[in-house]
């Protein structure tokens, strides 16, 4: 480590004795601009002489010449249990190095400092120094924050996708990826160690099918309803009624009337799905 377009890793190791989160890592960047371009964060649990299990991993672009430290956000949190031994944060990059990666008085770590050779992991004092590299973590497995999930409208594949610290956070839905189908999110809030139940939201259709000469128009009707809903302009399989929290309350096959007696008055999704794949999605008030 240290010539220019090597590849390099350096790492700090903790040892601890508490339970928390770890949220977010930084990478100091100095301002001679040495330290920047494209890197690799990685936190371990465990191991004592080499980094353990991979927990999270992280690849981020540094600003050079700023002189302060460049956090960000891991994308997916890590727990730390008492029995977690250490935990070891690697840095990495492909660009390597003219000089070491940054170090001086900044840092701080129980268990040194560490960088990678052809012999393996090797720790070093740097001169009373420590590498430039910080973490943020929450000592108290309980502090306040929010939990994403995603999940089939008919509750199936429940996931949890994210977890935020702010209420005002922006989330991609991650939605790209997903088969076609009805989807929900939700949000719950966790304090003292304790998670709220999950608020979710209104189911939402995926569907690809949905070039020009594959659409169709489904009409339903009446609505608002307060008996049978009918289903015309297409050959039905099969329909599903969701409520407002994402239960199906009401499924029929091969027929294009449906009975919406008996549900209490409100907003429900009737998804259809014609003879030949296609779906469609209709909105329909409930009264009494």
């Amino acid at each position: 480590m240290g010539d220019g377009g090597n590849a390099c890793e350096w790492a700090m190791k903790w040892t601890e004795q508490t339970s928390g989160v770890i949220t977010d890592v930084a990478l100091y960047s100095d301002a001679e601009g040495l330290t920047g371009g494209t890197y690799t964060c990685t936190i371990y649990l465990g191991g004592e002489d080499a980094p353990g299990e991979a927990m999270s991993s992280i690849t981020v672009d540094v600003t050079p010449g700023l002189g302060d430290y460049q956090y960000f956000e891991l994308d997916d949190w890590v727990e730390v249990g008492l029995e977690a031994g250490s935990i070891w944060m690697v840095w990495s990059t492909d660009d390597g190095h003219e000089t070491p990666a940054p170090y001086g008085n900044g840092g701080s770590s129980d268990d040194g400092t560490w960088w990678k050779t052809e012999d393996g992991w090797q720790q070093t004092d740097l001169g009373g120094g420590a590498w430039l590299m910080q973490m943020l973590m929450y000592y108290d497995s309980g502090f306040p924050h929010f939990k994403v999930y995603r999940a089939l409208c008919d509750g199936q594949d429940m996931e949890l996708i994210a977890r935020k610290l702010e209420v005002n956070s922006y989330l991609d839905g991650q939605w790209a990826d997903l088969d076609d189908g009805l989807y929900k999110w939700g949000v719950s809030h966790v304090i003292n160690g304790v998670e709220s139940a999950i608020s979710w939201s209104e189911c939402l259709e995926k569907n690809t099918t949905g070039v020009e000469e594959n659409r169709f128009e489904a009409v339903v009707y009446p609505n608002p309803a307060s008996g049978v809903v009918r289903i015309e302009g297409v050959e039905v399989d099969e329909v599903q009624v969701y409520n407002a929290l994402g239960q199906m309350v009401k499924r029929v096959r091969n027929s294009n009337e449906i009975s919406v007696e008996g549900l209490a008055e409100g907003v429900y999704l009737v998804h259809i799905m014609d003879a030949e794949g296609k779906s469609h999605t209709a909105r329909v008030v409930v009264k009494e």
